[in-house]
């Protein structure tokens, strides 16, 4: 199931900014998409790549922020009209309240190259991505071998006037979101997250396990590989003593927030203790 979820693709780079440059210009000098997971499973290759936006580079974990908040707005919309939206109007200034930051032009123009770095990059499969068109319906390999997780259409200003009658210009972007997304948002097969408990996670890798922990909430305890772990959060590149740093930093959030009861490293894996189940 884990080609299912969008959100558990690991589109998102979380190691450090020399590596990322690395990986950007290795791929500008092949000229071929990034392939960040590869399996055979009964005879049959799965694989999930992707092309980063040649002027904004890889997506990074601010990206996964903003994510967070725009999915949060769809699942919003979803449940005041019905379904996920085809395109939706994101206010820049609902951002900062969401994420817990300080309002800023500086903030406000990340989220803007952001929301364009998701949308110019592209990601490829072959038999990893499965949509459900409806309910009822069975889960099919998406038809297409390309595809994104939104479309930027554009910024404006709008002119407003608040509650105190004070008349002020308001910076918006346009977005679509692609059939394939939406139906899985609108079948239950896109997770929603917390974006009280997501903001409330300083740490970036802590964020993110937060992301791959809710997905699999439904036992007290669970076991993840190493493996899976080290693909999820990018430590890869990390020396051995390091990556147990960097994954417990991950992981005392989580106990400390009361999302987890705690935490076992294993010799393969990690066992997890939720504090509640789904």
């Amino acid at each position: 199931r884990a080609s299912v979820k969008v959100e558990r693709m690991p589109i998102v780079f979380l190691g450090s900014p020399e590596e990322r440059k690395r990986i950007q210009l290795e791929i500008a000098k092949t000229g071929k998409p990034l392939i960040i997971y590869q399996v055979t499973e009964d005879g049959v290759e799965k694989k999930l790549s992707l092309s980063p936006s040649s002027v904004f580079g890889l997506l990074t974990a601010f990206d996964m922020d903003v994510l967070t908040v725009i999915h949060h707005k769809l699942f919003e919309a979803r449940k005041t009209i019905g379904s996920c939206p085809e395109t939706m109007r994101l206010w820049i200034s609902e951002f900062p309240k969401i994420m817990r930051l300080s309002s800023c032009g500086d903030l406000y123009d990340r989220i803007q190259d952001s929301i364009k770095r998701i949308s110019e990059t592209d990601i490829y499969h072959e038999n990893f991505v499965k949509v459900k068109e409806g309910p009822g319906k069975p889960l099919n390999i998406y038809h297409e071998a390309s595809l994104k997780i939104l479309l930027y259409m554009g910024t404006n200003k709008e002119m407003i006037e608040t509650s105190a009658g004070i008349r002020m210009r308001k910076i918006y972007i346009d977005i679509a979101i692609p059939e394939w997304h939406r139906n899985n948002i609108n079948n239950g097969y896109t997770t929603e997250f917390d974006p009280g408990i997501y903001f409330s996670l300083s740490n970036d890798r802590a964020r993110r396990l937060y992301r791959v922990l809710e997905i699999i909430r439904y036992e007290p305890v669970v076991l993840l590989p190493y493996s899976k772990l080290n693909s999820e959060l990018s430590l890869q590149v990390l020396e051995n003593n390091q990556r147990n740093r960097a994954l417990k930093r991950s992981l005392d959030p989580l106990v400390q927030i009361g999302y987890l009861t705690g935490y076992k490293l294993l010799d393969n894996q990690v066992s997890v203790s939720f504090s509640q189940i789904k």
